[in-house]
């Protein structure tokens, strides 16, 4: 959360600065998204680590064809999530939801950065 605001803007800001200003976000509120985004990434891909109980198994992939319901919950979930983030592009959408738009890069560093949990 501190060396956020140094990797995706321009200048840095202070933390306790307001989320909105005259009705648009701040860069507070984007690096909120971020936080929040890279949060829900990182538990739907641990959701992979959790499929396998036995020892000595690697393979998170084994077997998911036969749990058509894991996929198609897992499925919702990914697009809820990206669903939120994008809604949060109209001021309406981000004054309920409370996210903001984020660019292409925080994007790809919020799925890489919760995929990480893969290789762990």
């Amino acid at each position: 959360m501190f060396f956020g605001q140094f990797m995706f803007f321009e200048k840095s800001f202070d933390l306790y600065m307001p989320l909105r200003n005259e009705g648009q976000p701040t860069d507070r509120l984007v690096l909120n998204t971020i936080l929040f985004y890279t949060f829900i990434l990182m538990n739907l891909f641990n959701q992979f680590n959790c499929r396998v109980l036995e020892d000595h198994k690697y393979n998170i992939l084994s077997g998911i064809y036969k749990s058509y319901i894991f996929v198609l919950v897992l499925a919702f979930e990914f697009f809820l999530s990206w669903g939120m983030t994008w809604v949060g592009e109209t001021p309406l959408g981000s004054a309920l939801i409370g996210t903001a738009n984020m660019e292409w890069n925080m994007h790809l560093y919020c799925w890489l950065q919760g995929a990480s949990v893969l290789l762990i």
